[in-house]
């Protein structure tokens, strides 16, 4: 990529199977902001999809591959199934307490999305308590937190699987908020 200082990445074409993403990528050359022609172009298969943020719309973006990054925190860690008190359905000073710290743990991970997959569920009840959620330690730290501060107690159960099964998880980033999770990424070079 370094050799070509007049080149930009784009993705051509994105194709979708059950756990796997086909991405037709292409090196193309700039000539004046034109595009004037194709150095390149790849085709990255990627097995056992995750999760992805992928966002088309934006077409400048850079290509690395990580086996440690922060998007990767939750896999691979026990899920706890988080409850709390009945009583505290629909009050908005914890909900409102809960969105903000959930918000601030999501911004440093580059996702809107990833906060939301942890906010309270209010449509599920047992015996007196309400699930909030299931997530891994980090989340079940925060929901702690905030129940400690208005003096509740937060209730876990193990839910009896983690966030992978595999562990083998790996993420190719686009952008600080664009990537894909996934098993494993195969690159071939196309012949143009």
């Amino acid at each position: 990529m370094h050799m070509y200082d007049d080149g930009f990445l784009k993705i051509d074409k994105v194709e979708h199977t059950e756990n796997e993403m086909y991405l037709t990528l292409s090196l193309y050359k700039e000539v004046f902001g034109q595009t004037a022609g194709r150095y390149h172009q790849w085709l990255i298969t990627c097995k056992g999809v995750q999760e992805s943020s992928l966002n088309l719309q934006n077409p400048s973006f850079y290509l690395e591959l990580h086996q440690d990054h922060p998007v990767l925190f939750k896999y691979q860690k026990p899920f706890f199934m988080i409850m709390g008190p009945e009583h505290i359905y629909k009050n908005e000073k914890i909900y409102g307490k809960l969105f903000v710290e959930l918000h601030s743990f999501a911004q440093n991970y580059g996702s809107k999305e990833f906060a939301a997959e942890f906010l309270p569920d209010l449509e599920t009840f047992t015996d007196h308590l309400i699930c909030f959620c299931a997530g891994p330690q980090e989340i079940l730290d925060i929901y702690a937190r905030v129940l400690e501060a208005e003096s509740l107690q937060v209730t876990t159960f193990p839910y009896g699987r983690t966030h992978s099964d595999t562990g083998q998880e790996q993420i190719l980033l686009f952008h600080p908020s664009q990537y894909i999770v996934a098993e494993s990424f195969e690159v071939n070079l196309i012949e143009t």
